[in-house]
C-alpha cells in the first residue's frame, strides 16, 4: 500500500510541475473511444523519456475522461528484465494498447508526433 502511495504521490507532484496542455482535437478523439480498451505503461523513474512522457500520458487521460479507457503503470528497474523480455520492450518509456486482449499498438520512448496524437491514430485507428 505505502508504495503505491509513493507512486502516486511522485506522479500527481509531476502533473503539477508539467504544465503540458495537449491538442484538443486529438483529446476529443481519445474521449470518443466506444470500445474498452487497456494502456500498459512500463516505465522507470530514472528515465528521462519516462520523466516527460508519463505524466503528460496523465494529463491526456485525466483530460479525455473515458471510462472505456483503462490503464496500468509498471515500473521496471535498469538491465534485463523478464517482463520486459516478454513484453518485447527494448525502450522505455513503452505504451502498450490493448483491446479485446490483442495488442493494436504501441509508442515506445517518444512518440512520433505528439503522445495524444498517436494515442488517437491507434485508438481511433485514424489520423489526427
Amino acid at each position: 500500500m505505502m508504495k503505491k502511495l509513493i507512486l502516486s504521490l511522485s506522479i500527481f507532484s509531476l502533473l503539477l510541475a508539467g504544465g503540458y496542455t495537449p491538442k484538443k482535437n486529438a483529446i476529443e478523439k481519445i474521449a470518443s473511444v466506444k470500445e474498452k480498451t487497456k494502456i500498459l505503461v512500463v516505465f522507470a523513474y530514472w528515465c528521462p523519456d519516462s520523466q516527460r512522457n508519463v505524466p503528460r500520458f496523465f494529463t491526456i487521460m485525466w483530460k479525455a475522461q473515458n471510462p472505456n479507457i483503462s490503464y496500468e503503470l509498471i515500473p521496471v528497474a535498469r538491465g534485463k528484465n523478464p517482463l520486459r523480455e516478454k513484453l518485447n520492450i527494448e525502450r522505455i518509456p513503452s505504451f502498450i494498447i490493448y483491446r479485446n486482449g490483442k495488442e493494436i499498438g504501441r509508442i515506445v520512448e517518444n512518440p512520433k508526433k505528439t503522445l495524444e496524437e498517436d494515442l488517437a491514430e491507434i485508438l481511433t485507428g485514424s489520423g489526427s
